[in-house]
């Protein structure tokens, strides 16, 4: 009996070590402010919630969580195959022992912010049909 009980002292539990982890990834302050760069992958909007998605290049993905106070914040509609950056914290979820990447900001990469939500709204006023020659008006003569 006392080898046995002697082996169980010296093991973790599943929830100890996720603990642990989770302690180092929240006290190391180089995790606390991340600036990433990547391409968005797998993402659905999720209307009123929380975006889960992730972040990718060509050679890794790391899994992504924004909450949806942050997402509220973005000025531009993220699509799949974005490419963005990102800025937020490393951390863990505990539960499931897997780390992931907790994004506060989202803006679109390459041609930058401004021109992207210009793009975006001007294909959203198109598709109303907003720049149809049918609803101009000839401008008078003095006007």
């Amino acid at each position: 009996m006392d080898s046995i009980n002697g082996a169980e002292e010296k093991y973790l539990t599943v929830s100890e070590l996720n603990w642990y982890v989770k302690q180092k990834f929240d006290r190391d302050p180089y995790l606390h402010q991340v600036f990433l760069q990547g391409e968005l992958s797998n993402f659905r909007f999720r209307r009123g919630g929380h975006q889960y998605f992730s972040l990718k290049d060509d050679k890794s993905k790391i899994n992504v969580v924004m909450f949806r106070s942050d997402f509220e914040k973005v000025k531009f509609e993220p699509e799949e195959g974005m490419k963005v950056y990102v800025t937020g914290r490393l951390s863990t979820y505990e539960a499931q022992g897997s780390y992931q990447f907790y994004a506060k900001s989202m803006e679109p990469a390459g041609l930058g912010a401004l021109y992207e939500r210009f793009k975006q709204l001007q294909e959203k006023l198109s598709r109303e049909g907003l720049f149809d020659q049918q609803h101009k008006r000839p401008l008078p003569l003095f006007p």
